[in-house]
């Protein structure tokens, strides 16, 4: 009973201080919307309609109870000349905004939030931890969740890398000789409930996409790491993500974009 009491307390859901409570975000497309450029009160995420680097962001915004504006640009057709003109024609107004708010590093994605415009996946993901109390309950567990995202982060770039060049000839060999190695480090630091411990932080987020990614290109993979699969259990029960993966509004695929030999 107390082990089921402190799992419950671990994973009680932050209250949304500063925002309205929404059960999923309000999905946005662009085109035809166009991409925000300015700093703005109410939240957006902006990124390419894909899970890419962007899907642990949606995860630790959706835990929060963040009401925010999804906003996914289409990329077009690879064959085609315009290709991706949607995001770097309107990258330089975008730059614009973000010099103002003295954060000029326009990238996708990229999250607005009042008086921040921030780029780079890690720093938003830390940013919303900071915000909503997601970075661990004392310093050791702040550690333990920037080791994890930074783990997986070296892991991301080598299966989205095999993903976009090599999938037709390297996904066998990348199976074979990476994934394996890698479940097997991520199950033995998995000590506790979740990523950094025993409550929520934004590493759990980023944790289980690279799992859930990995699992698609291999299915069964995670058979044989109990604590990473009872770990994808305990993720996907958390109320508000349980919520959101049952809506139209969580992006199961594409993973990549169109030019990618594994979407």
């Amino acid at each position: 009973r107390r082990a089921e009491a402190r799992l419950m307390a671990a994973a009680e859901e932050p209250d949304a201080k500063k925002a309205k409570l929404s059960p999923h975000p309000a999905v946005v497309l662009s085109p035809p919307a166009p991409v925000p450029a300015t700093c703005s009160e109410r939240p957006s995420l902006t990124y390419w309609g894909i899970r890419g680097l962007a899907q642990p962001l949606r995860l630790a915004l959706v835990y929060a109870g963040e009401d925010f504006d999804d906003v996914r640009i289409q990329p077009g057709d690879p064959k085609a000349d315009d290709y991706k003109r949607a995001w770097f024609d309107h990258k330089p107004g975008v730059q614009a905004g973000m010099e103002e708010a003295g954060m000029g590093f326009a990238n996708l994605p990229y999250y607005v939030d009042g008086d921040v415009m921030l780029a780079q996946s890690g720093a938003i993901l830390r940013h919303i931890g900071r915000k909503y109390g997601l970075l661990g309950a004392d310093a050791k567990a702040a550690a333990k969740c920037d080791l994890i995202i930074e783990q997986c982060n070296d892991f991301d770039s080598g299966l989205t890398g095999m993903c976009y060049r090599d999938y037709e000839k390297g996904r066998d060999a990348w199976v074979a000789n990476k994934l394996g190695r890698a479940l097997e480090k991520f199950e033995a630091g998995l000590s506790s409930d979740f990523a950094a411990g025993d409550h929520v932080t934004v590493a759990d987020f980023k944790l289980y996409e690279e799992l859930d990614k990995s699992r698609i290109i291999e299915p069964g993979c995670l058979g044989p790491y109990p604590r990473l699969s009872a770990f994808m259990v305990r993720v996907a029960a958390l109320p508000r993500i349980t919520a959101y993966m049952a809506s139209g509004d969580c992006i199961e695929r594409p993973l990549n974009n169109p030019h990618a030999q594994f979407k």
